[in-house]
């Protein structure tokens, strides 16, 4: 993997050994007390396919929420640029923060661009959209995917940050809690 930007010895800023919106936000949340995690899948894209993605739940003592959101932040900054080889491959991730929803106490997207050397001028998107509700992240994400679906997949925020205030939560992408069915 390389990386542009603030170096340490081992060539890569600490932190920056990710690939998606996902592993930026896992990375700045290692202080979480507790977190657990579901893959879904579900409701059909305009391209045709089946849309699936991630939500993550991170619970903190403390302020920590809000120390996490700052770092999800910083670590975007940091990390601008990531490159990893595969064969003769590279695929590079370009990681931009981006506002979030209006739901929750805070939020946030990272905004994950991904490009292919063997196929130029194909970007597919990997995001992660953050809410912050007290001492809790509520976190969605998806593998690399057309600017559409991953939007799907946003869209999906106010059910998840609903759940969470719940007093009688369901999984994000069952079709009684108005998931993608």
């Amino acid at each position: 993997m390389t990386q542009t930007g603030p170096a340490d010895p081992s060539g890569l800023p600490q932190g920056c050994d990710v690939m998606y919106g996902e592993d930026i936000v896992a990375e700045a949340t290692a202080s979480a007390v507790s977190s657990v995690g579901a893959d879904f899948q579900g409701g059909r894209s305009p391209e045709g396919g089946v849309i699936p993605g991630g939500e993550t739940l991170y619970a903190f003592s403390g302020g920590g929420a809000v120390r996490a959101m700052q770092a999800i932040r910083t670590l975007v900054s940091t990390c601008r640029t990531v490159s990893v080889k595969s064969g003769v491959a590279i695929s590079t991730c370009s990681f931009a923060n981006g506002s979030g929803p209006r739901l929750g106490d805070e939020s946030l997207v990272v905004r994950a661009d991904v490009a292919y050397s063997n196929f130029p001028g194909v970007v597919q998107y990997a995001d992660a959209t953050v809410v912050r509700v007290g001492s809790t992240l509520v976190e969605l994400h998806s593998i690399a995917m057309s600017r559409s679906e991953v939007d799907a997949i946003e869209s999906l925020m106010p059910i998840a940050v609903a759940q969470l205030t719940s007093a009688h939560p369901k999984p994000v992408g069952a079709p009684e809690a108005g998931g993608l069915g």
